[in-house]
């Protein structure tokens, strides 16, 4: 059942224009100007059909290829993990959108995880506090493989990201856990195309093109700690908007401007920026101006 319009999230407006890599942590209840969307660990709106069709076209492509392309990576995941994961999926879908039990039940959570408009991810904890991510079902990342990263601790995963080692993710993900709490966190980044799937190895990645456009990727991330099973659930929602819907804003396209002048040489590296970065501040405020 779609619910609306999707929700809009400006994670550089939030930072009041610079690009911050942070925990960056808001509770669930945040009010971010998208009513009660804001409140759901599962957003459902009118674009529903494209992320399906989108995690389909994922996972034929992964059928017919090498395994880099896989979407479902399971690194041992404990079977009481998996059920207690399945059944919070499928309680708050019924208790947030009212959705019919036949249209969830499905064999396994892989399944399951192909009917939402969120990629899913489970870290579990051991009992001297170290993390391991332990189960993916990602079928739009933002240019990385699922296959690299199961199995990994918090910080392992998050190695290659520039600043990320001031955070002490397995500390944070023990806290969330343990308290059984929900949080909501959000990524962004610029893309040069409007596909929801950005794997590397999936033949959409494409040199900078101001003719062709310019596209705003958020990652809406919500955290929910699952303490009856020392484990967490980690959903990913990305959104992608044409970077002219943000640049009709004022405040909002000097924002983004703003951000992009701030990120270091290693983040826009990281971003898969770098090289034209001078191009895009340049396509950014020609926008600014005509909008």
């Amino acid at each position: 059942m779609s619910v609306g319009d999707p929700a809009h999230y400006y994670p550089f407006v939030y930072a009041h224009g610079r690009y911050e890599v942070k925990a960056g942590l808001y509770p669930l209840e945040t009010n971010f100007g998208n009513g009660v969307a804001d409140r759901l660990v599962f957003q459902r709106d009118r674009l529903y059909d494209a992320y399906i069709e989108a995690k389909q076209a994922a996972r034929v492509a992964a059928a017919a290829g090498p395994p880099v392309l896989r979407v479902s990576v399971d690194q041992g995941v404990r079977p009481e993990v998996a059920r207690h994961v399945y059944e919070y999926v499928c309680s708050q879908l019924v208790r947030e959108h009212h959705v019919a039990g036949a249209e969830i039940e499905h064999d396994e959570l892989g399944e399951l995880a192909m009917h939402l408009q969120e990629d899913l991810a489970i870290v579990e904890l051991a009992p001297e506090g170290r993390t391991r991510l332990a189960y993916l079902h990602v079928s739009l990342p933002s240019g990385w493989s699922p296959l690299t990263k199961g199995g990994k601790a918090f910080p392992e995963v998050h190695r290659p990201v520039p600043g990320i080692a001031a955070i002490d993710g397995d500390t944070l993900m023990k806290e969330i856990i343990e308290r059984g709490q929900t949080q909501v966190r959000f990524v962004w980044g610029l893309q040069f195309d409007a596909h929801l799937d950005q794997h590397p190895k999936r033949g959409r990645r494409r040199d900078f093109d101001p003719a062709a456009g310019l596209w705003l990727r958020v990652e809406r991330q919500v955290l929910v700690g699952l303490p009856a099973v020392r484990a967490m659930l980690f959903l990913i929602h990305p959104f992608v908007w044409p970077v002219a819907d943000v640049l009709a804003d004022e405040a909002r396209g000097q924002a983004l401007i703003g951000a992009i002048e701030s990120m270091s040489d290693g983040q826009l590296h990281y971003k898969g920026l770098r090289r034209y970065r001078d191009a895009i501040v340049s396509f950014l405020r020609a926008g600014a101006v005509a909008s």
